[in-house]
């Protein structure tokens, strides 16, 4: 695999250029976030992850076997298409599909479908060039830290958790082995590794620029220790039933405190962090370590499962900080809550 040092220019022809500007130049401007978007045509274009690209204009980019075989066989796409690509340092990138078997930028000059045929497509080796960048990476790109703690599920409703919580814009993954944790330690570090796939797959989809972080395991102790020692983050603890306030009420009460937001690097001081427990519940053990916390948060009457219970408290979140900011821009305020 190239280096990202060691990658060539390998600018598209003139006509071939010209068609993939036309192809987002129009409504450039577009995007809801009021960055730099492209048109609707490149909006749907499919996007790749590519963490070890050095995405600047003319540059190629190295994809895998399995994203050459999406583009090719699953999309059907052929030279001159739109795609897009995108890593946390450098941002999101309008890009273009290349063939070696009619030079750089196939015949016609017009990208699109490839043809069926026995072979899956199309001829010659597909690549993709970098051309113009629509978002910006680094600091101005990265997601705010937020931070989900979950006692491991098994495999499918993990899977589901994971895929959420990725969309809902949780930066780290934190595993919690609890006393009723479904998965037994010894397979924690296997089921997660499944995972990474589906995280990079769910990122793509919802357009944002980071894959979550995956945190070694810790135990429940170890986490509420660390809340204690003020070495963690601000950690809501996710009770079912009785003894614990309305989320949105707790949130409401944090507002200095979530100023102060912990930026995700080394240690989670400050860090938003919202504890889900096992299928099965918290221990008595464990809801007597939580007795009189301030953060102790309920998610409504129902007893909800785990993956439900992930999915509610992150949007609940997501709602009330997105709402801070825009009151705090002066675009509106936070949902009343009655």
């Amino acid at each position: 695999m190239l280096s990202r040092s060691s990658l060539p220019l390998f600018p598209l022809s003139f006509q071939r250029r010209s068609n993939l500007v036309r192809a987002y130049g129009e409504s450039k401007g577009s995007r809801n976030d009021g960055s730099d978007g492209g048109s609707a045509a490149l909006q749907r274009a499919p996007r790749l992850y590519v963490p070890d690209a050095l995405l600047r204009p003319g540059a190629p980019i190295s994809l895998s076997s399995d994203q050459l075989h999406y583009l090719r066989n699953v999309m059907r796409l052929r030279a001159g298409a739109a795609v897009r690509a995108f890593n946390e340092m450098d941002g999101e990138w309008a890009c273009a599909l290349v063939s070696s078997s009619d030079g750089i930028g196939g015949e016609g000059g017009k990208g699109g479908r490839v043809k069926k045929n026995r072979s899956g497509g199309g001829g010659g080796t597909l690549s993709v060039v970098a051309q113009e960048r629509m978002r910006k990476g680094g600091e101005e790109g990265r997601e705010p830290p937020l931070r989900l703690c979950f006692a491991p599920l098994k495999k499918a409703r993990m899977k589901t958790l994971f895929e959420k919580a990725t969309e809902l814009g949780v930066t780290h993954l934190q595993p919690v082995l609890t006393e009723y944790t479904d998965v037994v330690e010894t397979h924690t570090e296997g089921v997660l590794g499944k995972m990474e796939g589906g995280l990079v797959e769910a990122a793509e989809q919802c357009e944002r620029m980071s894959i979550p972080q995956i945190l070694p395991p810790v135990t429940f102790a170890a986490l509420i220790e660390e809340e204690e020692e003020k070495i963690g983050g601000r950690l809501y603890i996710c009770r079912e039933r009785a003894g614990a306030r309305p989320i949105w009420e707790v949130l409401e009460e944090e507002k200095e405190e979530e100023e102060e937001e912990g930026n995700g690097g080394e240690g989670m001081n400050g860090v938003p962090s919202f504890l889900i427990g096992p299928e099965g519940g918290f221990s008595p053990k464990e809801l007597k370590a939580m007795e009189g916390r301030r953060r102790l948060v309920s998610l409504g009457p129902s007893v909800l499962r785990a993956e439900t219970a992930g999915v509610v408290a992150l949007g609940v979140y997501v709602a009330w900080r997105e709402g801070k900011r825009a009151k705090k821009e002066g675009k509106g305020g936070t949902i009343p809550v009655e």
